[in-house]
């Protein structure tokens, strides 16, 4: 009885063992974003008809920034397109990363990743 008993137990702890990951979980890695893309969001709001949406995925292990975004035609002309970050809400912040014109081309939709010039 005592043994099946101290194999049960054996048995239970390496299974504890296998089960534990032995890095960070993707959780601790990986930030996710959603951005609304339009005139108000900007510093200071700007009248702008054009609206678009981004999702953006900072890989902290690799401090590589993934996005995926698409927007309705602008009022004018993109030159370029870059993210910014961090800041407090209605608080400009500087630019960490430029995505148009290289190496996304102008328009919609943009997607790829980059690396990130924000430091751990």
């Amino acid at each position: 009885m005592r043994s099946s008993i101290y194999s049960a137990m054996v048995f239970a702890l390496g299974a504890a063992f296998v089960v534990v990951p032995a890095g960070p979980s993707a959780a601790e890695t990986l930030i996710p974003f959603t951005a609304v893309l339009n005139g108000a969001q900007e510093i200071p709001p700007q009248p702008s008809p054009s609206q678009g949406v981004a999702q953006v995925l900072l890989v902290k292990e690799t401090n590589m920034v993934c996005y995926r975004m698409s927007f309705s035609p602008l009022a004018g002309t993109e030159i370029l397109a870059h993210f910014h970050g961090p800041a407090a809400p209605s608080q400009s912040a500087p630019v960490l990363v430029n995505i148009s014109p290289s190496p996304t081309p102008i328009g919609s939709p943009k997607h790829g990743c980059v690396p990130s010039r924000r430091t751990r």
